[in-house]
């Protein structure tokens, strides 16, 4: 019985050494000088159906902004779109395209006190941002939008 404990603590300590060696996962890489951060949330996704053959058709989500100082450090969001191309047919390729900055004035409180706010952008504007017209996408290609927060 002896050996047996003295077997398990000497494993016990062995592990506990090799746990205390610093992470090399990109995650840290990424955060190593970073002092502050914030979080964008989605509260609702108020429309999310694009449709090529109405302009005004929109992408629209109702998010909330949390920093460090409850949304004193929050400056604006930008909304990107891009193209996944499912039709083989056009081939159509297009990197990223900014289609406006959303100014924080623009939030109010919400229910927490956390600034919160609409984003949206419609079809008409997510096509001219990346400079496509009609016969460079299909129906079932996919526009992703991207929202980026600035500080």
């Amino acid at each position: 019985m002896k050996n047996i404990l003295k077997i398990f603590l000497s494993a016990l300590l062995v592990f506990s050494f090799n746990s205390c060696e610093d992470s090399n996962k990109v995650i840290d890489q990424v955060v190593a000088g970073t002092k502050t951060g914030a979080v964008l949330r989605t509260i609702e996704v108020l429309s999310n159906t694009l449709n090529s053959s109405i302009a005004s058709t929109q992408f629209a989500v109702e998010v909330e902004e949390q920093d460090e100082e409850d949304g004193a450090l929050f400056k604006s969001i930008d909304v990107y779109v891009s193209i996944r191309d499912l039709t083989p047919d056009n081939g159509t390729v297009v990197a990223e395209a900014l289609i406006k900055t959303i100014d924080a004035s623009t939030f109010s409180p919400g229910p927490t006190g956390l600034p919160r706010g609409i984003v949206s952008a419609t079809f008409g504007e997510a096509e001219a941002a990346m400079g496509l017209n009609s016969t460079m996408h299909s129906p079932g290609d996919l526009f992703v939008f991207e929202l980026r927060l600035n500080l």
